[in-house]
């Protein structure tokens, strides 16, 4: 456990060029560094039980990229319609979910996730959806980032992240696009054109 905490609190820095176009430099940390390991499975069952009981979903469009659309998200910041979920900004009012079964379906299986396998180097964790949920007076969160495969649960008081397997980051990824409004059009998607290296597997566990 030690090795591990050592390994995933590195800063990976790294520079890549794409076309005529040169990256700055890039710190990646694992935010599961704050951890002595990743999270079993088995910790984020009640997100699970309480969406399957949930009779409604919300879901929040994230801010711009904090590396790779830096400008943009500075903008972006400062509107008032956006409000903190976790440790990143979303736009508000979130927007009831039209195909909340579909969605359901996906993060109430445990086959969708597996456990957190270390650093990616993709610019860091960002949220693009946070999808959310309410029991009583508890809201529950799942935001999820495509660029690192990663989705994040969150309840308020503690945070669990989990690497997303393809089948689900395919689905989500297909389900949520309905609900990109507001967040600007980037000049470019870097993520999607493989310009700069995403290592999915950068730095494995012990």
């Amino acid at each position: 456990m030690k090795a591990l905490s050592m390994i995933l609190s590195l800063i990976v820095t790294f520079s890549a060029t794409a076309e005529d176009e040169t990256f700055p430099e890039i710190e990646v940390i694992s935010e599961i560094a704050q951890n002595e390991g990743a999270p079993a499975i088995e910790a984020s069952a009640i997100y699970r039980t309480t969406l399957a009981e949930a009779k409604s979903i919300v879901v929040f469009e994230g801010l711009p990229h904090q590396t790779w659309d830096k400008e943009l998200l500075a903008v972006e910041s400062k509107r008032k319609d956006t409000q903190k979920i976790w440790e990143y900004q979303f736009y508000i009012p979130g927007v009831a979910a039209t195909n909340s079964d579909d969605l359901r379906q996906v993060l109430t299986s445990p086959d969708s996730i597996s456990v957190c396998e270390g650093v990616k180097l993709c610019g860091g964790y960002h949220p693009d959806y946070c999808i959310s949920w309410q029991i009583g007076e508890n809201t529950y969160n799942a935001l999820v980032c495509f660029g690192c495969h990663e989705i994040v649960f969150y309840d308020g008081k503690q945070s669990l992240l989990y690497d997303l397997n393809q089948k689900a980051y395919e689905q989500l990824k297909k389900l949520l696009a309905r609900y990109e409004a507001k967040r600007p059009k980037k000049a470019k998607d870097w993520a999607a054109t493989n310009n700069y290296r995403r290592t999915s597997h950068a730095l494995r566990r012990d």
